[in-house]
């Protein structure tokens, strides 16, 4: 991972806000930089502004409104130079910071620091903040394995699950997890999905069906209603469950809009995990239901014969 830090300024403060946009989707990219200047000026906004609808309106007005505030920028998980340059701020006495997973050429006046896996000793200090410190020293051995390949990611995962359970012990945790069905290696992603494996066995049965169901949505922002429906509840009851799994980090409600409705994130590394999630499931429910029809299908000759 790569984070550029983008600063015409010597450290000024940042007193007029920041915004947070994730361009880590699988989203087409005039697509993607159109929703998110659109949240950008609605924060930038009063209650009740217009948003302009055209591309190149709603660029016009960013460039505008933060032209002289002091606003921290921070976009997530970009790898286009084009999307990145279309979202950054105009304003002299902005800073912006921009993550990617790979190196983004051309980023001017930029601040460049690279990121690596954690060492161990690091990785152990990551999860003890998240779940605190005597309970990696209570059982090394356990910590040893839930920090996995020393990704922070793969370890803040897990370790914002484990915070949602104070009552579990790391040895609990660990039995929870279940095995990859193919060695995965040790990349970032394969580490992660590891890690979301272990968060998967320690939600209850009502969260682990509320999860399948935003996988079945498949996109990177779903309303409450949409989840009430394909659970076949009502929204109170969808937004207590959404809000477990915000506490876990797998999802991540957002702002409600001008129209007061309740909005949530997926990352893509999420909904990817997700659709390999519902495909092993659909996989062994054909299973189980094959094993069910040769049961009665042998039980209906067994009867013939008698």
């Amino acid at each position: 991972t790569e984070i550029y830090t983008l600063s015409l300024h010597d450290a000024l403060p940042i007193s007029d806000g920041q915004l947070f946009a994730s361009l880590d989707r699988e989203t087409e990219s005039d697509a993607l930089i159109r929703h998110t200047l659109g949240r950008f000026i609605s924060a930038m906004q009063f209650l009740g502004d217009q948003v302009a609808e055209s591309m190149e309106s709603r660029r016009e007005l960013y460039a505008q409104l933060t032209a002289n505030r002091r606003l921290l920028v921070i976009l997530d998980g970009a790898s286009d130079l084009e999307c990145v340059q279309r979202l950054l701020p105009s304003g002299a006495k902005c800073t912006a910071i921009v993550t990617s997973r790979k190196r983004i050429e051309g980023l001017r006046h930029s601040f460049v620091l690279r990121l690596t896996k954690l060492s161990e000793r690091d990785a152990m200090r990551l999860l003890e903040a998240a779940v605190g410190q005597s309970k990696v020293r209570a059982n090394p051995q356990a910590a040893e394995q839930l920090a996995g390949e020393g990704h922070p990611l793969a370890i803040q995962l897990v370790g914002t699950a484990l915070s949602s359970r104070p009552l579990w012990s790391l040895d609990r945790a660990v039995r929870q997890m279940t095995e990859p069905s193919e060695p995965q290696g040790a990349s970032p992603e394969a580490s992660v999905s590891r890690e979301l494996d272990v968060i998967y066995e320690l939600l209850t049965v009502e969260e682990r069906e509320a999860l399948r169901c935003i996988g079945l949505l498949d996109q990177p922002i779903f309303a409450l209603w949409e989840l009430a429906a394909l659970l076949g509840r009502r929204e109170p009851e969808a937004e207590r469950l959404a809000e477990h799994l915000a506490r876990t980090a797998l999802i991540r409600r957002t702002s409600g809009g001008q129209a007061g409705i309740v909005e949530y994130t997926v990352e893509d590394h999420i909904r990817k995990y997700l659709q390999r999630l519902i495909a092993d499931e659909a996989v062994q429910a054909q299973r189980r239901a094959l094993e069910d029809e040769r049961g009665r299908r042998e039980g209906m000759l067994y009867r013939l014969n008698e």
